[in-house]
């Protein structure tokens, strides 16, 4: 007990081999070996006598750090009661600290099971909309390629001229168009089992096509500026169109009033970089540290956007960055390595 430790420092022991000890053994495991508290003088005291008094930190035999307490009271002052109040507050502080690491791990244990939940319940949504996407998809191109094969065979005929062909040039070229939107349906909700090289620039200009009348119905002008000869990058491609739809998706919730996305692609060093700005709200400085949390979002929905991109990213050795510009919106900056 305490009264049994203060005597067997008193009866004798030196306090500067106490203190040696200490040292060659380190703190922690001397006290623990000793298992009470003990008085030891501060070696490095200059004007004044200081002493340490250290209480072990103990968890069910486990040591979890030490109590130490730097004080400029003898050592012969310290009653075998203080010494016992003394090693109560350790105990006392020993189960605070451990409960207070059990609920963090816990905590942390809860958020990753909840995102991880949230995750799986958006893939398989997602899933689910690439299953019908692609079924409509195919529904729709059957009768339309007909359609336009039909128009194509009126438009040679030389009996076909002024506003009649006008008119059929038209539905040529809409139909063009719809058939253009399926194919890239039909391959944006393709999966992709394994990461390969993927151009950056080809999965921007099919989400463009995708996209861009959406964006114009919202008010928003899309504009692409996206550099040639660009090396390729790793990864799967139906996991980076997720990416950047995503970030598609932020800016136009940034912008409910319409606006400008310009998405530039170019090469900066060893990577190949894709960069998003808006000219929408912008992020308030407040909650800028937050944008990457999950479940964390200011316009609804899961949260989980800029979570997911940035998750995907990592696996692929990239980054996500995102910038507030003077002018107002925002700026996201992602990075990939280029494999050549």
């Amino acid at each position: 007990d305490g009264r049994e430790g203060m005597e067997a420092l008193g009866s004798g022991e030196n306090l500067g081999e106490v203190a040696k000890g200490m040292l060659e053994d380190g703190i922690l495991d001397w006290v623990m070996r000793e298992g009470r508290p003990s008085v030891v003088p501060d070696m490095e005291a200059v004007d004044q006598e200081m002493n340490f008094v250290v209480v072990p930190l103990a968890v069910r035999d486990r040591a979890i750090g030490v109590f130490l307490i730097h004080t400029s009271k003898p050592k012969e002052d310290f009653t075998p009661h203080e010494m016992m109040l003394l090693s109560l507050l350790a105990n006392q502080a020993a189960v605070a600290i451990e409960h207070g690491r059990a609920y963090r791990e816990l905590y942390e244990t809860h958020q990753k099971l909840r995102k991880s939940q949230a995750q799986l319940i958006y893939s398989s949504r997602m899933a689910a909309v690439g299953e019908l996407a692609a079924a409509v998809a195919h529904e729709i191109n059957n009768p339309l390629q007909a359609m336009l094969g039909y128009v194509q065979l009126l438009l040679i005929q030389e009996s076909v001229q002024g506003e009649a062909r006008e008119y059929l040039e038209t539905v040529l070229k809409e139909g063009e168009r719809i058939a253009e939107v399926v194919r890239e349906l039909l391959s944006l909700f393709r999966r992709e089992e394994e990461p390969r090289e993927v151009y950056v620039n080809e999965i921007i200009s099919r989400l463009a096509v995708l996209m861009r009348h959406s964006l114009l119905v919202d008010g928003i002008a899309l504009e692409l500026h996206l550099a040639d000869d660009l090396p390729p990058v790793w990864g799967r491609i139906d996991r980076l169109q997720q990416v950047f739809m995503n970030l598609i998706d932020n800016a136009r919730k940034a912008m409910p009033q319409g606006g400008v996305l310009e998405v530039r692609s170019f090469r900066k060093g060893s990577g190949v970089c894709v960069q998003f700005t808006d000219t929408g709200v912008g992020i308030p400085e407040e909650i800028r540290d937050r944008i990457f949390e999950p479940f964390f979002s200011t316009w609804g929905g899961t949260g989980l956007g800029l979570s997911i991109a940035r998750e995907i990213l990592q696996e692929y050795r990239g980054s996500i960055e995102v910038y507030p510009r003077s002018s107002g919106g925002t700026t996201v900056l992602v990075r990939l390595p280029a494999r050549r």
